[in-house]
């Protein structure tokens, strides 16, 4: 069997959800599991709407989602899938009913916030099991919440793997026992006691790959609106190119340091059981995509992608006493943990860390923590970028060509060797689109055939 997840934008309109029923439809004999995301930018206008209501402003987000049930509800029209059209008005009564408290309570909670959001995907998935059925397949509606059961960290909630797993295959496998085509939602799980959870912006793809885990799928398949993962973001290079394949360990290091195509905790599951991962665009359903698997084939281009993430904030954290490095660190490591910082990044010296964080995270509680053992200092508008790919430390003249290319552009910081499959660059966020358009030019001159297209 093989699960299929679709993004927003490959059902975002009619035209999109006919050409994903074909797809589906040319994979049937696999025994496909199916996990959509809410169609388009519905997750985000139904937050935008909460987030109104809470401020006061009702009557515009009583306008705002009649115009999200208007797009929903046109769309069903067009796909002659009004058998859903009862259950899609009675969410949309739900959501209502919920704004109206908002106005009234003008508190948003992050259990409010996984409330509201869960919606996007509860509708996607009844249109697109009603759109299946009309098509001919025999599809059955699941809800995602009954089995994908995840800890009480709202908008951020972590599965509970044994437990989720368990329930994944008590609901899933009867179905394709008896050969029907469940269709789910992704981004959204429930606590123990019911309560609804979100796996945080795009975990679609993270609950795809643990169904596909679970469930021992043959292969995991992200389709989306892009051809596979690209040498670079498009948005800043429209002539990137697609990579052919790419190891479990390049990827996690690109997801992990900004590539965008899929969500950085979808790997892991899939790495465990040794399941390939295929990304494809449902614009063209027969390209070759991307996969990535345990390893990749050999290539003579030394970096497969460039990856950046933009702002980021640089924290450092200079000892104010001699003192051991290794009683040091872990001080220091202590005080992050306590402080529940999520640190994409971590440069050590003997006597300074330097901690790379969301723009967003506060630092106050580390600073007292560190009082007065260590001064903490911040600085935002900051960048990462990453040169992934294999074994990049047999590559001493990497680093040459890097400084080459972009040593005007006053980069703060460089990691390399830390891991042999990336090398991370620290410099001003304004200065990325000009960094990875340089880099790019020099690092892909003579592309490999066999390996990008």
């Amino acid at each position: 069997m093989i699960v299929m997840k679709f993004g927003g934008t490959s059902i975002q309109d009619a035209t999109s959800i006919e050409r994903v029923v074909d797809i589906i439809k040319a994979r049937a004999h696999l025994g496909p599991v199916i996990v959509v995301s809410a169609m388009g930018k519905t997750t985000r206008a139904l937050l935008d709407i909460a987030e109104r209501a809470t401020r006061g402003e009702r009557a515009v987000a009583r306008g705002r989602l009649e115009e999200l049930k208007g797009y929903h509800v046109a769309l069903m029209r067009a796909l002659q899938t009004d058998d859903a059209l009862p259950r899609v008005e009675e969410y949309f009564h739900d959501i209502e009913q919920l704004i109206d408290g908002l106005a009234i309570l003008r508190e948003l909670t992050l259990r409010g916030r996984d409330r509201i959001a869960s919606y996007g995907e509860l509708i996607s998935s009844v249109i697109v099991t009603e759109a299946l059925r009309r098509g001919g397949l025999d599809a059955v509606w699941l809800d995602a919440r009954q089995f994908m059961i995840t800890d009480e960290h709202h908008t951020r909630a972590r599965p509970l793997m044994d437990i989720a797993r368990a329930r994944i295959i008590e609901h899933l496998r009867p179905c394709l026992r008896a050969g029907r085509i469940p269709v789910t939602q992704g981004y959204i799980g429930a606590t123990p006691h019911g309560v609804t959870t979100t796996l945080g912006f795009e975990g679609s793809d993270y609950s795809a790959a643990i169904i596909g885990a679970a469930l021992e799928a043959e292969d995991i398949q992200i389709w989306t609106d892009v051809h596979g993962i690209m040498t670079a973001d498009p948005a800043i290079l429209p002539d990137a190119r697609t990579i052919k394949a790419i190891s479990f360990l390049e990827a996690k290091e690109l997801t992990h340091f900004g590539a965008k195509v899929l969500h950085p905790s979808t790997l892991f599951p899939a790495d465990e059981k040794a399941i390939p991962v295929h990304i494809y665009n449902s614009r063209r359903p027969d390209g070759p995509g991307t996969v990535i698997a345990a390893t990749a084939p050999p290539t003579r281009s030394i970096i497969k992608s460039i990856a950046y993430k933009k702002p980021v904030a640089l924290v450092t954290v200079t000892a104010r006493h001699a003192s051991s490095s290794p009683r040091f660190f872990k001080t220091v490591f202590e005080a992050v943990e306590r402080a529940q910082l999520h640190l994409y990044l971590a440069m050590t010296t003997g006597t300074r860390i330097v901690l790379v964080v969301d723009p967003s995270e506060s630092v106050e509680a580390l600073t007292i923590d560190l009082e007065p053992e260590a001064s903490v200092a911040m600085v935002s508008d900051q960048a990462i970028v990453s040169l992934v790919g294999e074994h990049l430390h047999q590559h001493p003249a990497l680093l040459r060509h890097v400084v080459q290319a972009i040593g005007d552009l006053h980069v703060r910081a460089v990691s390399h060797g830390a891991s042999e499959h990336s090398l991370v660059l620290i410099l001003q966020a304004t200065a990325v689109d000009e960094a990875v358009r340089r880099l790019h030019d020099v690092l892909f001159r003579d592309v490999d055939p066999e390996m990008f297209y």
